[in-house]
């Protein structure tokens, strides 16, 4: 389980970046569109198209990305006065709420999917394109969303059931105010309060 975990941990790392790197490399292309129609009057095509294919499928990936690294946001106002163990009940309410919104996302998606799969669907831009590819693409971070969400989901309820409720808040609730931010720097860590250790 704890392989999976970590497998699960490097996907969320390598997907946020290549979806950072696609950000990026669509609003060059956009930027280039802009700049070749008002400067030389022609026009490179599907600007507009490949960029909302690309804020799909980077929003889709991020979800699991984010529910890793507990940055979703939570109106935490009345459950951070609740006593540890109450504060993992309310977790777990939440990571299973997630898991069951995530679950009813995927099932339409991939049906959503297939639907254009069987019919041959394709964009009615010049690109022509078969929707099915972008569409695969956003499928495909729904369901890790989903997959995260049910693997931390289990962590959280296995830590609770042998009442460790510290685990529970370190894996699956909202980060506390008084919790450090830890960003690494080579084999040194700096914490919200500028102390460094190794």
């Amino acid at each position: 389980m704890k392989r999976f975990d970590a497998a699960l941990s490097v996907i969320g790392e390598k997907s946020a970046l290549v979806c950072g790197y696609m950000l990026i490399a669509a609003a060059l292309y956009v930027s280039a569109e802009l700049i070749s129609r008002k400067a030389f009057g022609f026009s490179l095509g599907g600007a507009n198209e490949v960029s909302g294919y690309v804020l799909g499928a980077t929003t889709a990936w991020s979800f699991g990305y984010t529910m890793l690294m507990r940055s979703h946001i939570r109106i935490d106002v009345f459950t951070r006065n609740l006593p540890p163990r109450g504060r993992a009940v309310t977790d777990l309410v939440g990571a299973f709420a997630l898991v069951v919104f995530a679950a009813v996302f995927v099932w339409h998606a991939v049906a959503y999917l297939d639907f254009l799969w069987q019919r041959g669907t394709r964009s009615i831009t010049s690109l022509a394109l078969p929707l099915w590819i972008p569409v695969s693409a956003w499928c495909a971070g729904w369901i890790f969303f989903l997959v995260v969400s049910l693997n931390l989901a289990a962590i959280g309820t296995r830590a609770f059931l042998r009442g460790d409720h510290d685990e529970v808040q370190r894996r699956i609730g909202a980060i506390l105010e008084e919790e450090d931010l830890i960003v690494p720097l080579g084999d040194e860590v700096i914490t919200a309060r500028g102390e460094q250790s190794r």
